[in-house]
């Protein structure tokens, strides 16, 4: 589940948070899903669009952009 991905200021966009969630996939080959949750920030909404165009057919990528 994620929830949120928060980098500090000084790293924003710099594509760490996009690692991070790669590595999970990564990690757990078997996942059949992401869930972003409830996101505040565009950023993280621009991340869940980017799995969903990646991994289209292979996991499901849920989650709501709320801002």
């Amino acid at each position: 589940y994620l929830d949120y991905l928060h980098v500090r200021g000084d790293q924003r966009g710099k594509g760490h948070a996009r690692l991070l969630a790669q590595e999970i996939v990564n990690r757990h080959p078997t996942i059949e899903y992401l869930d972003f949750g409830k996101m505040m920030a565009p950023q993280i909404g621009h991340l869940m669009r980017w799995f969903k165009d990646k991994y289209k057919g292979k996991i499901d990528v849920i989650g709501r952009i709320w801002y």
